[in-house]
């Protein structure tokens, strides 16, 4: 069974850039976020967070943060997206099968599956942190509360 749990939640260090992304939540009013990368040789995962601030991207409007363009880093590979949500819950958008068969993506499920990698949501505070994992299938699993 799939679960989220080992690229979500690592290490003490990508869980830490949520706490901050938490607190910068908080402070601007706008969601936070940005990718979760593996190391190729180690396997050591990390947490890269998106410039809002110093480096705005045209589509990023007052609340939502742009994660469409990870960043290329040598001998690491992209695994996952987070950002956080300033009014909670879960991934927003949706996954719409169309008539044709085709599939059409909104709002967080876009960048995913562009990317082929699953998103996390994390919403609350430091102390008090909710998880809401999702992939371009619409299948949350594996996110510890």
């Amino acid at each position: 069974k799939k679960t989220y749990t080992n690229i979500f939640f690592p290490n003490n260090d990508v869980i830490d850039s949520y706490d901050e992304a938490l607190a910068d939540m908080k402070k601007h009013g706008h969601e936070e976020g940005g990718w979760i990368f593996k190391n190729l040789k180690t396997g050591k995962m990390s947490s890269v967070r998106r410039d809002r601030h110093e480096n705005p991207h045209p589509s990023e409007d007052s609340l939502h943060i742009y994660l469409g363009s990870p960043p290329n880093i040598p001998g690491e590979i992209l695994v996952g997206t987070w950002h956080t949500h300033p009014g909670g819950g879960g991934p927003s958008g949706t996954v719409e099968k169309l008539s044709n068969g085709n599939i059409r993506y909104s709002g967080d499920f876009v960048a995913n599956h562009q990317m082929k990698v699953p998103g996390l949501v994390v919403t609350g505070s430091p102390t008090s942190r909710s998880y809401y994992a999702y992939d371009d299938s619409v299948v949350p699993e594996g996110c510890p509360k």
